[in-house]
């Protein structure tokens, strides 16, 4: 098993933050919940009737001021993101540090739809083009033709997405497949597009994954993973790149390969998407290609600095501890 593992010196690339409500700002919703909804409410009330029964009224004004300019700080500053693109899907990574893992065991090529059942692909987080039958975007439908493939574990021959069974001793193991042809996926692409979810900016990504050639046909294939803040903007990952060999072998089965790169230059903030592909192209040979398949992607965030909550979460500790300060300070005058 070959496990690749590089530590690279690359572009840096800062992806957009996403943050806010179409509707309006989340902390002027917050605020009005907490005096209108939350159980607490009376326990306020009384503090305030307190105070002022101890004229303290204007000390008490004096940091409600502070905090309603604070809020409206900060809802400015949420106004700035609604001007940006909102996030659409994709694989919503939620902790730091711990890998999310898609075996594909589940999947067999029943389609590439942005409301998956369990057989399908699901479209906000996968995009795959180069099929003769229609060109894949993240967020669309595709279920017939060269998408639906079906799922098998003899040689194919038709162009298009698979599901190949690569069980062995009654071991459980399928994968996402593909069979170029010249039609099909020569040149073609897959896509990922992971979104951020942690609360934190996140700088480190490891990425790892299976990939097997089918060595079958007389034509070999390349394989090259590259990444980016954008599905349009890609950079190369230097020795990411794997070729099948051209001549076939005779009831050839899976070759594979096990992969893994940190990718350490990078700024994702909390709800900020990413995106990494693996580029399929002819590189040697004639006549039929060989078959390809991709397994076991693994994707975790880390940070090679002390994380830092995000700054909005920052903005309201320090409100409220303001807030409590300058109660007990009045309470003791």
């Amino acid at each position: 098993m070959n496990t690749y593992e590089e530590d690279f010196n690359l572009q840096k690339f800062v992806v957009p933050k996403v943050t806010g409500f179409a509707t309006g700002s989340p902390v002027i919703a917050s605020f009005f919940n907490l005096l209108l909804f939350s159980r607490q409410t009376p326990r306020v009330f009384l503090f305030i009737v307190n105070l002022t029964s101890q004229r303290l009224w204007r000390t008490y004004l004096k940091y409600l001021l502070l905090w309603i300019t604070t809020i409206c700080v900060v809802h400015f500053l949420d106004l700035q993101d609604d001007a940006l693109p909102k996030a659409e899907g994709g694989l919503l990574i939620r902790n730091l540090n711990q890998a999310q893992l898609i075996d594909f065991n589940d999947f067999r090529a029943a389609g590439v739809v942005s409301n998956p059942d369990i057989d399908q692909l699901d479209s906000s987080i996968w995009r795959i083009q180069g099929l003769s039958d229609g060109v894949g975007q993240f967020g669309g439908n595709y279920s017939s033709g060269d998408w639906v493939r079906g799922a098998v574990r003899k040689g194919v021959r038709i162009g298009g997405i698979y599901a190949f069974d690569l069980s062995f001793n009654n071991a459980l193991d399928w994968a996402l497949g593909f069979q170029p042809t010249g039609s099909d996926l020569s040149a073609g692409s897959l896509a990922i597009r992971i979104v951020n979810q942690t609360s934190y900016t996140v700088d480190k990504l490891i990425v790892g994954f299976d990939l097997l050639f089918r060595n079958n046909e007389e034509r070999s294939t390349k394989i090259s993973l590259s990444y980016g803040p954008d599905d349009i903007h890609f950079l190369s990952i230097p020795n990411a790149a794997w070729v099948s060999e051209d001549a076939s072998v005779d009831g050839a089965w899976w070759e594979r390969k096990s992969c893994e790169f940190e990718l350490d230059q990078l700024v994702v903030p909390s709800n900020g998407s990413f995106y990494c592909r693996w580029q399929i192209e002819d590189f040697a040979g004639s006549g039929r290609r060989d078959e390809i398949a991709i397994d076991n992607v693994s994707i975790q965030l880390a940070s090679t600095t002390e994380t830092v909550p995000e700054p909005e979460s920052l903005v309201w500790g320090i409100v409220l501890a303001g807030v409590l300060v300058g109660a007990i300070r009045a309470r003791k005058k």
